[in-house]
């Protein structure tokens, strides 16, 4: 079994074709997880490429693709959705080979043939009526043919001047070269077409170009840096004082930087970064952080610095109560639970556990 895809191809399913590895017999009732299922994929010129086997949503044949999905057709065929990745355009890669096998079975490999276009629109869909629609181009083919001079041009069966119309005609070419202008206007035109401005024409031949334009450089001379100009570099393509500069030596109007100064400042995110540092909180201000009254709950193993702090505050400070097996400690009002901890003993062993939620 083949197919062929677009390289490319997204969302595509194949049937593969499971039987039985003793007698050949269909296989029937094989789902994406039976045991020693192991279907894979070999690009052209790859390693082979395990499938994620998976079940199909509801699962039912009428399912949208799903990478994986695996589900029984009948009398032997399975629907298996390719990943994605199988498909792949890439430089070379023109099939893709389908194989696996399943403990006890055979698996029968299919080969899928990888387009640079998709054949489905390769060319436009033909119509039943062509041959009537050729049949018509041809008559009136015909038809004009017909209309032309006999003996002349197409019209003509042996291409002979039977009349002597297209000798006439060559004739009259022929004398057109040395003829005076005539014509309407023709006496404007040849007052216009003067032997100076003849001369303008004239200067286009190649032994007349003027030296400027002939002096224009070639890519050979570029490139051989043959141009005397101290602002281009052939190497680098560069214009002085235009493109980008490497090094700077003299800097009118302000201080040259050196070293890494513009890297260790980074990408200041304020204003300024003058804005930024008068952002940072003091010493001061830190220590001066107030302590809250934390809502109900378990304290956090990756709680803040601030919220560690308080707990610890709150639990030296607030009201607790104590059982034989409960250690709870209250908010400010000293009745509401803040958290509160399991304890007890056990053939002498004294545990705490974690405080959770009060």
């Amino acid at each position: 079994m083949s197919y062929i895809f677009t390289k490319g191809a997204t969302s595509q399913a194949i049937e593969l074709y499971i039987v039985d590895s003793t007698n050949g017999t269909p296989e029937t009732g094989v789902l994406w997880n039976t045991a020693g299922i192991d279907l894979k994929y070999r690009r052209k010129d790859a390693v082979v490429v395990s499938i994620t086997e998976a079940a199909l949503t509801t699962p039912l044949l009428t399912d949208t693709w799903e990478s994986g999905g695996f589900l029984e057709i009948g009398n032997g065929v399975y629907r298996l959705d390719l990943p994605d990745a199988a498909l792949a355009s890439a430089a070379g890669i023109d099939r893709v080979v389908v194989f696996g096998t399943v403990t006890g079975m055979v698996v029968l490999p299919v080969t899928i043939h990888l387009t640079a276009f998709d054949l489905s629109t390769a060319s436009a869909a033909q119509t039943a009526d062509n041959e009537t629609r050729l049949a018509t181009i041809e008559t009136d083919t015909n038809e004009i043919q017909g209309k032309l001079p006999t003996n002349k041009f197409m019209g003509s069966s042996d291409g002979a001047d039977d009349d002597g119309t297209l000798n006439t005609i060559a004739g009259d070419v022929a004398n057109i070269d040395g003829a005076s202008m005539v014509g309407t206007d023709g006496a404007a035109l040849a007052s216009n077409y003067t032997a100076t401005r003849a001369g303008y024409l004239d200067e286009l031949a190649a032994a007349n170009l003027p030296t400027d334009i002939a002096d224009i450089p070639t890519v050979a001379e570029f490139e051989a840096r043959t141009i005397v100009s101290a602002n281009y570099v052939v190497v680098g393509d560069t214009l002085a004082r235009v493109t980008l500069v490497d090094t700077v030596t003299t800097y009118t109007g302000n201080t040259k930087q050196t070293g890494n100064n513009f890297t260790r400042l980074g990408a200041p995110a304020g204003a300024s970064v003058s804005a930024d540092i008068a952002a940072v909180p003091t010493v001061d201000e830190m220590w001066a952080k107030a302590m809250s009254d934390l809502a109900t709950g378990a304290p956090s193993a990756t709680a803040s610095v601030l919220t560690a702090i308080n707990y610890l505050f709150e639990a030296w400070r607030n009201k607790t109560t104590t059982t034989d097996n409960l250690v709870t400690i209250k908010k400010d009002d000293g009745s509401t639970d803040l958290t509160k901890s399991t304890i007890g003993d056990a053939a002498g062993t004294f545990t705490k556990n974690e405080f959770v939620s009060g």
